[in-house]
């Protein structure tokens, strides 16, 4: 840490539309036991709710980033620049820590290894989830691990794709300033933290993933936001294999990936009828439940990563950061 940080930790998180949520998360960062000072930094995509109004009750500094300018990389980089700690937590709105002394160990654990640039941290499901949601949590490493280049290779020997072993979350993940500041994110449609991550590994540098430290995760579900994302991630996926895979000896794209996506929405029918089965069956399935409604939108799902695949090509220029957007819409952010 400079002698110039005025806090321990800077708390960063974007929200939109996550009134609820992020009260959630606020409240139970009140209730940490932390011998440090830490801010709570908020970058609010012009919410319709009153996520900015929660935001501002609970003591956090709030800005406003218009829509017409946000990407997620962008939101975290401008945010970034309105921290003022050296070491910055990034929190999704739907996450919150299981431990009230999670800032105590995370800045324990990251200070005794200097040689990290970041850490992500475990993330389970807060209540029964449905199969599609199930594989977000499959990526994670089974144990604490160091993330460098010899890593990831031995990953790729695996059979794991690039995105797959080059992992790393921002949903909740600490991270040196400088770090971010050498290497902003890109402005990719998502896993920018991925391309983050990735940036660093090229240089000889390392980030990490902590098993100890757990936060609960509860994303909102719906039909449009799973296909939305399972098309950004597999854009960003394709993304990642082309412009770094020659780094690490990917010589070909995943052919695999294509047919697994194909078949999945060739048996969309049978998907449905088995939920159908299900629900009948009086077993798993209750209406109203959210593994019904994360199954039934899994379908959403489907369709997102077969249109990823069929379009990527579409964003490669979403590779390169932006500077003059960023720097545009570093003058239009407002303070609250």
């Amino acid at each position: 840490m400079t002698g110039k940080s005025l806090y321990d930790i800077s708390i960063l998180v974007r929200v939109r539309n996550e009134s609820e949520a992020l009260e959630r998360l606020l409240s139970f960062l009140q209730k940490q036991n932390f011998n440090g000072s830490f801010e709570v930094v908020v970058i609010d995509n012009e919410s319709d709710d009153d996520s900015a109004k929660i935001a501002l009750s609970n003591g956090a500094r709030v800005f406003l980033l218009p829509r017409n300018l946000f990407t997620y990389g962008r939101a975290i980089n401008i945010g970034v620049n309105r921290c003022q700690a050296d070491l910055i937590l990034l929190l999704s709105a739907h996450v919150w820590p299981l431990e009230e002394n999670f800032l105590q160990s995370i800045f324990d654990d990251i200070n005794k290894l200097p040689s990290i640039e970041g850490m992500y941290f475990k993330q389970i499901p807060y209540q029964v989830i449905g199969k599609a949601e199930k594989l977000r949590f499959s990526i994670f490493p089974g144990s604490s691990c160091v993330i460098e280049k010899d890593f990831v290779c031995q990953q790729l020997e695996s059979g794991l794709s690039l995105y797959h072993a080059s992992y790393f979350s921002n949903s909740a993940c600490i991270l040196r300033r400088e770090a971010i500041l050498n290497h902003p994110m890109r402005d990719l449609p998502y896993a920018e933290e991925n391309a983050f991550a990735l940036d660093l590994i090229i240089e000889g540098k390392s980030v990490a993933y902590n098993n100890s430290n757990v936060v609960y995760y509860e994303g909102p579900v719906s039909l449009k936001r799973l296909y939305h994302q399972e098309r950004r991630r597999t854009i960003a996926e394709k993304l990642l294999e082309k412009n770094y895979g020659p780094d690490f000896g990917i010589t070909q794209f995943n052919v695999r990936m294509k047919l697994s996506s194909v078949a999945n929405v060739l048996l969309i029918p049978v998907t449905l009828l088995k939920i159908f089965y299900r629900l009948l069956s009086k077993g798993e399935y209750k209406l109203g439940s959210r593994t019904l409604l994360y199954d039934v939108c899994s379908i959403g799902a489907d369709w997102g990563r077969l249109k990823g695949m069929l379009n990527w090509r579409k964003f490669e220029k979403s590779f390169e950061l932006d500077v003059n957007m960023l720097q545009q819409a570093n003058k239009e952010i407002k303070q609250l």
